[in-house]
C-alpha cells in the first residue's frame, strides 16, 4: 500500500510539472491573432506578434481609427515563473506559459497556453491576475480565446 501511495505522488507531482501543450515562438512570430473570446461587441482585440514583442490593437467603428497600441517584451517558458526574465525575450523559446512584460506600466504577466490548434488557428490563454484596488474587474482567472487571421 504503502509503494502504491508513492507511486501515485510520483504520477501526480509530474503530471503537474509537464506542459500540456508546448508552444515554440517560431510558431507565433509573424502571426496575427484576434481575441474571439470573450467577445465585445463592435470591439475587436487583436495581438501581433513580432521576434520579441507583442503589440495589442483595439479596431472599432466607435473609434476614429485604431487605438493607441500597447506592447509587450514576450517569451514562452515551460514552468511557471515569478518574474519577467528580460534575457530571454527575443529568442527562440518553447513552453506552455507566454510570459509578457510591459515596459510602461512595468506590468508582468503569465498567461498559461490550454490549448493551441495549429490546423484551426486557435489559441487559449489563461491567466490569475491581482487587480489593484479601485481598477474595473477583479481578482481571479482571466481566460482568452485567440483565433489566428494572419498568416492563414
Amino acid at each position: 500500500m504503502k509503494n502504491y501511495l508513492v507511486v501515485l505522488m510520483l504520477l501526480v507531482c509530474s503530471s503537474t510539472v509537464n506542459c500540456q501543450v508546448a508552444v515554440k515562438s517560431k510558431q507565433l512570430i509573424g502571426t496575427v491573432w484576434k481575441i474571439v473570446e470573450p467577445y465585445y461587441e463592435n470591439v475587436e482585440s487583436r495581438w501581433t506578434f513580432s521576434s520579441k514583442e507583442i503589440t495589442t490593437t483595439l479596431h472599432s467603428p466607435c473609434f476614429k481609427g485604431d487605438v493607441p497600441s500597447v506592447r509587450c517584451t514576450f517569451y514562452l517558458s515551460p514552468k511557471y515563473q515569478l518574474q519577467f526574465d528580460h534575457s530571454k525575450a527575443g529568442t527562440i523559446t518553447s513552453g506552455c506559459y507566454l510570459l509578457t512584460y510591459n515596459k510602461k506600466n512595468k506590468g508582468f504577466e503569465s498567461w498559461y497556453i490550454r490549448s493551441f490548434d495549429k490546423n484551426k488557428g486557435l489559441m487559449t490563454l489563461t491567466t490569475r491576475r491581482k487587480v489593484p484596488k479601485g481598477a474595473i474587474g477583479g481578482d481571479g482567472e482571466a481566460t482568452l480565446v485567440l483565433q489566428r487571421i494572419s498568416p492563414k
